[in-house]
């Protein structure tokens, strides 16, 4: 939420022309996909989206101390 979202029937609209996400159908799709990504979080025990910038730093690999 409150990030814009798009979503292409990518088999019927390859050059992504037209957004079905205000569609009945592209919205039912849209609800499934997010719930099947919160899921995909929660598992690997990540914090809620809305925490994610407090509770999580991102770091560059380490290459030895060459770099």
């Amino acid at each position: 939420d409150g990030w814009p979202s798009e979503l292409f029937d990518l088999s019927q609209d390859p050059g992504e022309a037209k957004d079905v996400l205000g569609t009945t159908e592209g919205a039912r799709i849209a609800a499934k996909l997010k719930k099947s990504l919160h899921a995909f979080f929660r598992k690997s025990g990540a914090p809620a989206a809305d925490q994610w910038r407090t509770t999580t730093r991102q770091l560059l690999p380490t290459y030895g101390t060459d770099r």
